[in-house]
Formats: structure tokens, sequence, C-alpha cells
């Protein structure tokens, strides 16, 4: 609608006003020829472009327009910036003309009353310094459009026949007519911050993000930037940042696909202003889009991983907008190597919202750098039009506690590192990096902490600047080191490399138990429950007891082929979790599971038997399954099938077997991993095998449920609710 809008006043204006646009009454050269099609929609009024167009040798600067009425002749120049071809799908009005200027106004004001939002494409070419330039050239310049020259003025000729800002009148007019509407303009030779500035306009395009990273003109562009917070910050957040346009090479041609382009675009998100994405730009295609195609001339595929690292390392941050938009707390810092010269390559920029802090890094180069940054570029502060400079040092800029026992952690977004620093040596020293080619930091989660028993000093000094994926947890294994370390020496992977020496380990049972009761402050008889998980792990079957089982039932050969087979997986599991039942046993009366995930024995023990297996989701689904068989362990070992079937059933129930059996949903139906559920019934049936001490007829019941239950299993196709009917129809 708009666009009709615009075109309906041009056309009216060729109609009722051809005065209104700049023209001469004789071609500017004589090798024009207008012998091609009329463009006119009217009968009374000819207009033709000049043939070359057609032919697609040259573009003229004027259009012809004849009006048969009386026979006048005018030629008219096409709209033009100078630095390429006139573009012949416009005309030129003469904004010399106090009754032009009003009648775009109107136009303007009238689209307002449409729209929420209008943009102006090469809005720069109406601003009084370019307006001369291009058409009205000082006498003695050239002129940046052919045949201008001889329609040069002084700017004092110039000045008083078009004395304000055309853009000037437009923001002040719309500010009182219709004001709620965003005037987005398009200004490059770096315009920019003159549009915001003097001209007041809402948003303005920075063609300088793109064109100065992309070329790694870093230090002018860290100038830009530095100008701008010295004059006024707010501006900051005027700018609309993009890395390509329809007028420029799509942002793969520019940019690349990888680190710099990645690193540009997270820039392009955590800066103030706003960020736009180009067409085509995320699905990384290389043609490059023109507002006139009617479709697309190559069939280009999206590209599967840009997409992927889009969705990983931008749209995040995107969902994170209130942290980076304003300019309010935006500081730029510089970067300092060892030698104390200001690495102009990398930018390094941290604002806040809300008491939330972000701080970012980029190396905009190739080469690697190291050094730290300490204190902001100026930042004028003044609360009136003053000019007030001031230098922040991050610690103030970030507002960061510089008190001894006040510390810091934060993650970087990219890697999901987590980090920990001294706020005393922040406010004192600033924080030191080293960036690789085109590498980037997003700091974000900051979260300061107070160290009061100095346990948090003691992880800073143990981790050395070094990243982890959770620094809580990280603290927590500190402080349960006296209870770790006696458990990693009662369970490891050396420990089944041998034969079990049961009196070796009743010792480390003992001093294991003792850690946990000086932990928890708990005191129980030790000796009675180290007894009683000795006893269960001597009654782990050997392969010789389980080769007689073999041969005493060949009915079950399929299921103890499958125990012997994973006998040395099975093992570590089974003797984990007899010292966990136990040790629950004996420090809890209600006996629900707690110290198994409150100590991080869960935790822990799956790192272990991730040693043992070589296989972490089988080390993380039997330390799970190690916490569910010990909830639900009862008075007696599972024998009948009664007792797999309700085993199974009340756990599918409660849920708490959903993660173990890997239960899904698909199209409808809930599915669960037929291996889970075999290695769930072989670990059932060696528990069962030991508390029976080796009885025959109640291995051939233990045997017999769980032959049934994997029977039942083939039949369900692995249908959740097929297995359940199944089970219970077979009781």
């Amino acid at each position: 609608r708009m666009d009709t809008d615009l075109r309906h006043q041009i056309h009216r204006g060729c109609r009722w006003h051809p005065h209104w646009f700049l023209q001469t009454s004789y071609p500017p050269y004589p090798v024009y020829q207008y012998t091609g099609v009329d463009m006119s929609e009217n009968p009374d009024v000819t207009i033709q472009i000049e043939d070359a167009y057609w032919e697609h040798r040259d573009a003229a600067v004027v259009f012809k327009r004849i009006d048969h009425r009386n026979g006048d002749v005018r030629y008219i120049y096409h709209g033009n910036d100078g630095t390429s071809t006139p573009w012949n799908d416009t005309a030129q009005l003469n904004f010399m003309l106090q009754e032009v200027r009003e009648a775009v106004l109107q136009t303007i004001l009238h689209v307002a009353r449409l729209f929420p939002i209008i943009r102006f494409d090469a809005a720069m070419t109406l601003a009084k310094k370019h307006y001369q330039r291009l058409w009205f050239p000082k006498p003695g310049e050239g002129g940046a459009i052919p045949s201008r020259a001889e329609h040069g003025m002084t700017k004092t000729e110039f000045d008083n026949a078009f004395p304000l800002e055309f853009w000037r009148e437009v923001v002040d007019r719309i500010a009182k007519e219709v004001p709620d509407t965003l005037l987005l303009a398009e200004a490059f030779w770096l315009m920019e911050g003159y549009f915001v500035r003097t001209l007041g306009m809402h948003r303005v395009y920075n063609s300088a993000f793109m064109n100065m990273l992309k070329d790694e003109d870093n230090a002018n562009y860290r100038l830009t930037i530095k100008n701008v917070l010295e004059f006024s910050p707010e501006i900051l957040k005027r700018f609309v940042n993009f890395m390509n346009n329809p007028d420029e090479d799509t942002a793969i041609a520019q940019f690349g696909k990888d680190d710099k382009y990645f690193g540009i675009a997270m820039m392009m998100v955590t800066m103030p202003g706003l960020p736009m994405f180009g067409h085509g730009q995320i699905e990384g295609f290389t043609e490059k889009y023109g507002m006139e195609y009617r479709r697309a001339y190559h069939d280009e595929p999206p590209d599967k991983e840009l997409i992927r690292r889009h969705e990983h390392e931008i749209f995040p941050l995107m969902k994170r907008r209130h942290l980076f938009s304003g300019s309010v707390n935006f500081a730029l810092y510089d970067f300092v190597t060892p030698d104390g010269y200001v690495d102009e390559n990398v930018f390094a920029y941290s604002n806040m919202n809300n008491g939330e802090k972000t701080l970012i890094l980029y190396n905009n180069a190739y080469n690697t750098t190291e050094g730290y940054i300490n204190l902001s570029t100026a930042i004028n502060i003044a609360e009136s039009d003053e000019k007030v400079l001031k230098q922040k040092s991050l610690a103030e800029a970030m507002e960061i506690d510089g008190a001894s026992n006040s510390f810091y952690t934060f993650r970087d977004h990219r890697t999901k590192l987590a980090y920990l620093r001294s706020g005393k040596q922040i406010a004192e020293e600033g924080l030191h990096f080293k960036l690789s080619g085109y590498q980037y930091y997003a700091f974000i989660n900051f979260r300061q902490i107070t160290d009061y028993d100095g346990s948090w000093a003691r992880l800073h000094e143990r981790l050395n600047y070094q990243g982890v994926f959770n620094i809580d947890l990280t603290y927590k294994e500190m402080i349960l080191e006296p209870v770790l370390i006696p458990f990693k020496e009662l369970f490891n992977k050396d420990l089944f490399d041998k034969d079990i020496n049961h009196i070796e380990i009743k010792n480390k049972i003992v001093t294991f138990l003792t850690s946990v009761s000086e932990y928890k402050m708990i005191e129980i008889d030790l000796k009675i429950i180290a007894d009683e998980i000795l006893l269960k792990i001597q009654q782990i079957p050997t392969l010789k007891e389980l080769d007689k089982l073999h041969k005493e039932f060949p009915e079950f050969k399929n299921i103890l082929n499958n125990v012997i087979k994973n006998y040395s997986n099975l093992i570590p599991v089974l003797y984990l979790f007899h010292i966990i039942k136990y040790m629950e046993n004996g420090y809890n009366k209600n006996k629900q599971l707690v110290l198994y995930e409150e100590l991080l024995l869960q935790k822990t023990s799956s790192n272990i038997l991730n040693d043992i297996y070589n296989n972490y989701d089988m080390a993380e689904n039997d330390s799970y399954l190690v916490k569910i068989l010990s909830t639900y362990s009862q008075p007696r070992p599972l024998l009948k099938y009664d007792d797999y079937s309700g085993f199974i059933a009340q756990g599918i129930s409660d849920g708490k077997l959903a993660p173990y059996l890997k239960i899904n949903r698909h199209n409808g139906t809930d599915w669960y991993n037929k291996e889970q559920l075999e290695r769930l019934i072989i670990i059932l049936t060696m528990l069962g095998i030991m508390e029976n001490n080796g009885n025959i007829e109640t291995s051939q019941t233990i045997l017999s449920s769980a032959h049934k239950i994997l029977n039942l299993s083939e039949l369900s196709e692995y249908r959740l609710d097929k297995l359940l009917h199944l089970m219970e129809s077979n009781k």
C-alpha cells in the first residue's frame, strides 16, 4: 500500500507538475536516443528511457517526457547517488522548491497515518550537503553526476533556496502530527551519526558496521564508537547494524561461513541498537537478493551447519537483547597487550540492564593476541548540553564489588564454560584474556559470591583461571573431597582388574563410612554396615558358578549366555549397588535415598563406571539404576514373575524407570528401549542369584521369571502399553 501510494504521487507529479522535477529542455548528451517503449500510463504524455538501457549498453542520466497537448519536451533526471549508474526506474524531484518539499512531506504524513514504521531508502541523498554535491555542485567542483556542473551554485545561493534540512522538517512534523511513527533511514557515506544527532532520525542503518568490520578496518570502527560515546552514548542505540542488504554482496560473500562471520554476527546482536539479518543470511544463500526478482534464479538448499551454529551461538543471545540493546550502561574498553599497546583489532565492551551484566570480547583479525581490559574509553556522562567525559574502570562500569572476600562467576555463552574471578583482582587489575584469530567471548550470567570461610578463594586458586561446566558442582566436589576420596578408593576401575581382596575392601568400606559419619555428624555402628556390605560383595557369583547354572538349565541358555557375555560389565554395578543400599539403610531410618545424590556419589559413580565401561551412556544409566534399585529395595529379592512384573509396572507408573528404559513418544505411542529392558532384567537376575546363595530351585524360579519377561518384551514389539498389558494378563 505504501509503495502504491508513493508511485501514485510521483505519477501525479509527472502528469500535473512536471516542473517539480530536475530537468533540462535538451538532452545533456547529443548521443542519447529515445525510440523505445512508451512507459507512460497517460495517453497525453509519452515517457521514454534512453535506448542504451534496453540494449544493456548504458544508463542515461535523464529520460524524455513529451506532452502531446502542447508539444512540450523535457528531459528529466533519474534519481542518482553518483556512485554508479542512474536509477532508471525513478525521477529526481527538485527539493529546491518549497512546494516539492511540502508535497513529499504530506505524502510521508499520509503513509505515517497508515503504518507505524517508515523506512527511507537512500535518505543521505537528501541531506543538504549531498543534495548540493549531487545536483548543484559548488563552482569549480565537477559534480558527482554527469552534466550537473553547469547547474552549480554557491553555498549561500543553495542555502537561500534550501534553507532547512528536509529530514529535520520531517522528524519535527511527524513528532507533532503522527507521534507514534518510527522513522528508519538508510544513510551511508558516514552520515549515520549526523542523521541521529542532528536530524533526529529514530533509527539509521549503520553501514560502517558492515564495511569496516568486513575490511578489518578495526581501528577506525573503534574510533567511530568512541566518537559516539564522547558525543552522546544514546546515539548508539539508534543504529541498525547489519552484515548485508539488497544493495550489497551477500553476507556469505563478504564474511564467509566460519569464525569471522559468527564473531561479527555475535557483535551485531550484542551491540546497542537494532540487529538486522539480510535475506538468506541465516540459510547461507550465495545468490544476491534483488527486490525486483519474482523468484530466486538458483535453487540453493539451506546450509544446515550454518543454521545449526546460528541456533547454538546467535539466536540465544537474541533472546537476551534486553542486556544489549540499551546504551546507558555501555562501555568500550582498550585491550592492552603485555607491551602496553592497545590492540585495535579487539572489540571489548560491557553492558548492564537491571543488574544483569554482560561482557563481550571479539578479535577481528587472523592473529592471536593477548592482553587485559581495565579502563574504558571516554564516555560523555553529562545530563545537560555541556560535555562531561569520563573513563570508567571495568569494576566501576560493571558495578563489581572489589572487597577481598567478593568473587564473581560468569559463563561463556559459546563454550558453556563457567569462570570464577576475584572481585578484588578485577578492581585492581581488570581481566586478562588470550584470543585466537576471530575468537569471541560472550560472558553472561554474572553472579556475585561472598566468601565467608575462604573456600571460594581456595577454589579460585585451584582452578587457576580455567573454566568448568558447572562452577557450583565443582565447588561442591571440592567441599565433599573428604568423602569422595575414600569412596574412590573403595570403588574404582583398578579394583576390578584383579581378584578382590576382601580384607582390604572391608578396611576401605570402614574408612569410607567413617568419612560419611564425620561429614554428616551421625554416629552409627560402622562395623555392622561394613560386614553387611562385605557379605553381599562376597556373594557376587563367579563365572564358574554361572557356568554351572548354564549346564543345569539349558532351557534358559539365552539369558545365561547374555549374563556371562556381560559379566565384566555387571560386577561393578552389583558391587556399587550393595555399597549404596546398605549405606543408605544405615544412615536413613526411613530408607529413602538421600546420601547417594547429596554427597555426589551418583555423579562420581557415573564417572567411575565410564572409566570401566568406556561407555558414558551405559555408565549414566547404571548409576541411575542403582538409585532406583536402592529406592525400591524390598525385604526379599525379586524372584518370581510377579516380583519382576510388579517392579517394572510400578517403576513405569511413577515415572522413575522412564529415564532408564528411555521411554519416548512417537506418533502418539510410547516406546521403550529393548536393550535397556534386557539389561535391567539381567541385573535383577544377578541380584536374585546372589541373594539365594546358589540354591538351584530358587535359581530356576528366577531364571524362569526373567525368561518370561523377555519373551513378553519381544511380543510387545517394544510398545510400552502392550508390554504392561501382556505382563498383567500373564500373572
